[in-house]
């Protein structure tokens, strides 16, 4: 994108970089190149106001998470931050949290940019990774709880997967050579 370009509020040419479908209400979400996600309902695709459009990045929107059940959508973006939306109202976000500015997360020689985020299907806690370190946080009191470094140092996280039925968490990272799994412990 050319600085100070436009914003533009319909998906015209950005690129897509994540795509979540959720099930439960047949919706479409697209996380954009133009510092957007997108919402389409697939059973209205021809109606019109069916494009709904949640904006308050500041950068590339790299990758979203959602937790139907409580109607929270998270997303994670190079300008550093993750965010939490309410899927009923899509004007502003809830939440907003920045890893990087934590010293136990900030990794200077990776930078800030945020490439990955999960949500555990209660909205109670979301993990975030990027440049960063990986980081757990409490949604609630919007405190983050623990910086992963082990084992993550020398590398970048690309994804974050949470099975929201066994709990386990999924950790791609950036230098290809292994994926690793983590157990939530039950308190």
């Amino acid at each position: 994108r050319v600085h100070g370009e436009a914003k533009k509020d319909t998906f015209d040419n950005p690129e897509v970089n994540c795509l979540l479908f959720n099930e439960n209400d047949h919706t479409l979400y697209a996380a954009c190149g133009n510092d957007l996600i997108q919402r389409w309902d697939l059973e209205r695709l021809d109606a019109q106001g069916n494009l709904q459009t949640f904006s308050g990045h500041k950068d590339y929107v790299q990758w979203i998470d959602l937790a139907p059940q409580c109607n929270m959508l998270a997303s994670a973006s190079e300008d550093g931050t993750a965010k939490i939306w309410d899927v009923r109202s899509p004007t502003s976000c809830v939440k907003s949290f920045n890893p990087g500015s934590s010293n136990a997360a900030r990794r200077p020689r990776f930078g800030n940019w945020l490439s990955a985020v999960s949500l555990d299907s209660n909205g109670h806690w979301l993990a975030c990774g990027g440049g960063p370190n990986i980081t757990l946080w409490n949604v609630g009191n919007a405190q983050m709880m623990h910086a992963m470094s082990k084992d993550t140092s020398n590398t970048t996280c690309h994804f974050l997967k949470c099975d929201h039925v066994s709990g386990e968490q999924t950790i791609g990272l950036g230098d290809g050579s292994f994926c690793t799994t983590y157990q939530r412990q039950a308190h």
